[in-house]
């Protein structure tokens, strides 16, 4: 079979940080060929804990299959910050356990040791182009195409850039007009990173602000799961278990009890004891923006609990297609179409609690095909020089 494999990587390396800062686990050094000051490379001793075991259980994941003879695919997905938190203050403001720059370096690194292994690798930031038939040198001002002012303001970035004043009074303008105004000399545009137009990008706009991890599977997923006999979910993240279908599983990890497999089979049941009521298969998106959700900050309707929930689903028996219920849109549907049983003040919190759940469209320019693959080969490359030759096979 075509398996496809995508980690949530977050939480492996906060499992491993925290096992090895309170010393649960034997500390790994290794001789690393290191850049001297003076240009010469020396073999330098190295703590490489941090790095080798969450590597560690990637390529565990991509063992364990691999012995059975399938066809292993593994996409590796990463963080960066959130657009939502740009929009709500609130949202993940309760994760207090904060990185320090050692830690993002380490995390680039394993970045780059799992791409050179031969795995995708998914870290996306929203980047824009300035674009323009003249060098910036010749620019006199610029002006923003509609679709990217709001996260232009998000940044801040609406009065200048790189001196040159930004025109916020045109930026009510459509790709057309974008385009138009940008050919004609000294203006130029700022808009989303188009194919066709990347030999007028005189310039790159990065923001800090990108996508989640879960963003990023969730587009996987929908694009490209059908590309596979299966696709393997490993995360902590209840949210991502709204994505298991016949095509679709989950390897829920939970500190002290390990991964737990939730598939359409045991889902109800997997659900109903993890949040103490009736949860029908595919009624995990309904119940998360109702009862909220204490990980993410999403507050759902105020006093709607277990036991409302459950009275809910019997009220909605019948009425709803539940198959249908890791559909957006239909959940969205289903809620304004019974508001009365949630009364208007119900209804607002609701829809508020739909905007943070609802994952984000990613352009597949942006996201990209899963195409690489491991091998014996490349993994010697990445992991011989590291002192990880146990991660190779």
């Amino acid at each position: 079979m075509k398996i496809h494999l995508i980690v949530d990587f977050m939480y492996l390396y906060y499992k491993y940080k925290f096992t090895i800062d309170s010393n649960r686990i034997r500390r790994l050094t290794a001789d690393i060929p290191c850049v001297q000051p003076d240009g010469t490379t020396q073999l330098v001793k190295t703590d490489v804990s941090y790095l080798y075991y969450p590597l560690k259980e990637i390529e565990g994941f991509r063992k364990t299959f691999e012995k059975e003879g399938h066809d292993v695919t593994m996409s590796i997905c990463f963080d960066a910050i959130s657009m939502r938190k740009a929009d709500n203050v609130e949202y993940k403001s309760n994760r207090t356990k904060k990185l320090g720059e050692t830690d993002f370096s380490r995390i680039s690194k394993i970045m780059e040791l799992l791409d050179k292994a031969g795995h995708n690798i998914y870290k996306l930031t929203k980047k824009y182009g300035l674009y323009s038939n003249v060098p910036i040198s010749n620019i006199q001002a610029i002006v923003i195409q509609s679709s990217v002012y709001e996260d232009l303001n998000k940044i801040g970035l609406l009065n200048k850039y790189e001196g040159i004043p930004i025109n916020t009074v045109e930026h009510i303008i459509n790709p057309i007009d974008m385009w138009a105004i940008g050919n004609s000399g000294q203006i130029a545009v700022i808009g989303e990173v188009q194919p066709d137009l990347t030999n007028f990008i005189v310039g790159i706009i990065d923001t800090p602000y990108g996508y989640e991890a879960d963003d990023i599977i969730a587009n996987l997923i929908h694009n490209y799961g059908n590309d596979f006999d299966f696709n393997i979910i490993y995360t902590p993240d209840t949210d991502l278990l709204v994505h298991i279908n016949n095509k679709v599983g989950i390897n829920r990890y939970k500190t002290g009890k390990g991964y737990t497999a939730v598939g359409v089979n045991n889902f109800s049941a997997y659900c109903s004891e993890e949040f103490k009521c009736n949860i029908p298969y595919n009624g995990l998106l309904l119940y998360k923006i109702l009862c909220g959700d204490k990980s993410d900050v999403i507050k759902g309707k105020k006093g709607f609990g277990p036991k409302s929930f459950d009275k809910l689903v019997e009220y909605l028996n019948g009425k709803v297609d539940w198959t249908k219920m890791s559909n957006i849109d239909y959940v969205e549907n289903v809620v304004r179409q019974y508001s009365d049983y949630f009364g208007s003040d119900g209804i607002e919190q609701i829809l508020e609690s739909l905007k943070l759940v609802k994952h984000y469209i990613i352009p597949p320019t942006e996201l990209g095909y899963p195409y690489k693959k491991s091998t014996v080969a490349l993994r010697s490359e990445a992991y011989l020089p590291m002192g990880m030759k146990s991660l190779i096979e």
